[in-house]
């Protein structure tokens, strides 16, 4: 995302040139498209964005606008709401506790992707359940997850 204190609007005609910018840029960034958002300008890539890249567009933003304007080239991020279910409820005789989700998480083959946002939350399936599901929240956005 691209930031200015330009208009939103202002920004929307420099868009073309800004993904030409990216598409040359060393990495293998693709513009795929983009579009005027609240504060600014959302180009949606092929990937993530380095700060390298980052640092690039906004030094690029820099010269087009006005020498009172600021740029802030960001990635968005957000939270996604994941579960795991079917997860034992009775870990060595005991019920789970955070530790043993995150244990859980971290044995998984996405682990390298996974970055929490909050805390995991731990709810058995029912009263008598040998079974329960682990909820949790995760940022997204940031390392291309």
């Amino acid at each position: 995302m691209v930031e200015s204190k330009a208009a939103p609007v202002a920004l929307l005609p420099l868009a073309p040139q800004i993904s030409r910018l990216i598409n040359h840029l060393p990495s293998s960034i693709i513009v795929e498209s983009f579009r005027l958002s609240y504060r600014g300008l959302c180009l949606s890539t092929t990937s993530v964005s380095t700060p390298s890249d980052l640092s690039r567009v906004e030094t690029f933003m820099c010269t087009l606008l006005s020498e009172r304007s600021s740029v802030q080239c960001k990635v968005p991020s957000s939270h996604s709401f994941c579960k795991l279910i079917g997860v034992p409820f009775l870990h060595n005789g005991n019920p789970i506790n955070l530790k043993d989700a995150s244990l859980i998480l971290a044995s998984s083959v996405y682990k390298d992707s996974i970055r929490l946002a909050v805390p995991s939350r731990i709810v058995r399936n029912s009263r008598r359940a040998d079974t329960c599901s682990i909820y949790f929240n995760i940022w997204d956005s940031q390392t291309g997850s």
